[in-house]
């Protein structure tokens, strides 16, 4: 699966080289602010993609001695890299199209210049579609990352599209500049995002969207034997998940039972992301003051009565304390 990722993004960095070179032509034919912003914006493409395939390969490679859990962190990294050659093109053109406007150097719009340019835009937000539908099957940060500047660049190519036409037909060519200002300012945006979400996975930030999922998830398919569940954090290394977890089983269960039902969590956990899930849970005994959310009705070392099935939820489950009702 992860291979398929190597050589999908092999196919978007050959794609992106080739639009990079024909956006470039069209600049020194016109000498257009907003065609430099977007041919800019491709190079960037180029040089993250390039990252993005490293980092694709890299966490692809198993778990080891000195990387215990992997290592798909490289593609949190490979994203932030990407934000930051974003946000550094979107500097680079606001000081292009400012140094064009103090000297005054004139563009030349063609009609082919046009239509090629809307041509392009559109390969690029369809390899940003096909990119996210290949990152979000995969789960991976790298080509989720690639996808919304793919995406992104198909937008910014259509609103210089638009700004072309007017500077054709009307001649505004201040429209030019005022285009690519607005594309800078996209970029820069978008680099800031980026490297932030990036940060913030390579810190372990939870993603609270997943611990629902999986909660959820939990909470559909719960066994009766599996009378509790707290202190439950998720890490994300690149495309795999790391879950901790603890587990309240009746404390009468021997060994062997305790480690039947932790396989079952597991290959639930697995069979529900559709991949290798890397699960340690910590099995906890019953105590008197689990009967009253526990729902194993004939179990003759009950203490005290049953008086509701607690619901699993982002609330209950990630404090580290046993749940109980009073």
């Amino acid at each position: 699966m992860k291979f398929k990722n190597t050589n999908f993004q092999i196919f978007v960095l050959v794609v992106g080289s080739i639009i990079a070179v024909v956006k470039f032509l069209v600049y020194f034919n016109t000498g257009s602010n907003s065609v430099l912003s977007d041919a800019l914006e491709s190079i960037v493409n180029i040089l993250a993609g390039s990252f993005t395939l490293y980092s694709l390969y890299l966490s692809s490679l198993p778990a080891d001695q000195r990387h215990p859990y992997g290592h798909g962190k490289i593609e949190f990294i490979a994203a932030g890299f990407e934000g930051g050659l974003l946000f550094l093109a979107g500097i680079f053109t606001v000081y292009k199209i400012v140094f064009s406007y103090y000297f005054g150097i004139s563009i030349q719009i063609h009609k082919k210049d046009v239509l090629i340019i809307f041509v392009l835009g559109f390969i690029n937000y369809l390899l940003g579609v096909w990119s996210a539908h290949q990152g979000k099957k995969t789960n991976s940060p790298a080509l989720i990352s690639s996808a919304a500047h793919l995406k992104s660049d198909g937008y910014t190519s259509l609103g210089i599209f638009i700004g072309l036409v007017f500077v054709y037909f009307f001649k505004y060519k201040w429209i030019d500049s005022l285009i690519g200002l607005s594309v800078s300012v996209i970029l820069i945006y978008q680099g800031f995002v980026i490297v932030k979400n990036s940060i913030l996975e390579i810190i372990d930030t939870a993603d609270i969207d997943i611990l629902k999922e999986v909660i959820n998830y939990l909470q559909e398919n719960r066994k009766t034997n599996w009378i509790d569940i707290h202190n439950l954090r998720i890490i994300k290394y690149g495309s795999n998940f790391h879950i901790d977890a603890h587990v309240t089983f009746p404390w009468y269960f021997n060994n062997r039972q305790v480690h039947n039902e932790m396989y079952q969590i597991h290959k639930m956990m697995e069979g529900h992301f559709n991949k290798e899930v890397e699960l340690f849970i910590h099995p906890d005994p019953c105590e008197p003051m689990s009967c009253s959310i526990c729902t194993i009705h004939d179990c003759k070392e009950r203490t005290s009565v049953f008086k509701q099935k607690e619901i699993w939820n982002v609330e209950n489950v990630l404090k580290n304390e046993k749940h109980q009702i009073e």
